[in-house]
């Protein structure tokens, strides 16, 4: 699966990033790889050889633009296309604007939470979920208060119950003071 989503990239002049662990990993530096080390995650160039060995345990791949976000939306649509045609299943959805996350349906947040609940013993009905990304509203519309930051996707805002300030104005502490510690019913 890995390969063929570099190859797909490739093909479509984006270039894929792999999360293995704690490295980030690309035969390239991309010119968009400020999108990622902005958050203290730094790439590490690797033959591209290295990156398709079988043993390389890959736990994310994305594709980045930022002036060419519209084009990264088209190649999503692509990818769906291509992957049900060649028998795969993937889920692509946009953590924000010119990011690209790709995965094994199997890895999705709201099986995460499930999990999590199952090992505190309570429901997802009991949870509470903050996101701003295409990737986050499957995860705000399957548990008990779905909160969506003001900086949101148009899919977030839908999937969600609430919505609280943005990432740059406290957001998630909003989130937390007024639904977790005050218990503000929505």
């Amino acid at each position: 699966l890995v390969n063929w989503l570099m190859d797909q990239g490739m093909q479509g002049g984006f270039e894929p990033i792999l999360f293995s662990g704690d490295q980030v990993l690309c035969h390239t530096l991309p010119r968009v790889s400020w999108l990622i080390e902005r958050n203290n995650e730094w790439i590490t160039i690797k033959p591209e050889a290295e990156l398709r060995r079988p043993e390389l345990v890959v736990d994310k791949l994305i594709f980045l633009a930022d002036t060419r976000a519209d084009e990264l939306v088209l190649f999503r649509d692509h990818l769906a296309r291509e992957a049900k045609i060649a028998g795969l299943d993937i889920n692509a959805a946009f953590s924000e604007r010119g990011i690209l996350n790709v995965a094994t349906p199997l890895a999705s947040k709201i099986i995460a939470a499930k999990i999590v609940c199952d090992y505190l013993g309570c429901s997802l009905a009991d949870a509470m979920a903050v996101g701003d990304g295409d990737n986050d509203a499957e995860l705000l519309a399957g548990v008990g208060l779905g909160v969506a930051m003001g900086n949101a996707t148009d899919n977030s805002r839908a999937a969600a119950l609430v919505q609280v300030s943005d990432n740059e104005h406290d957001g998630l502490a909003e989130a937390i003071r007024r639904f977790a510690i005050a218990s503000e019913v929505p």
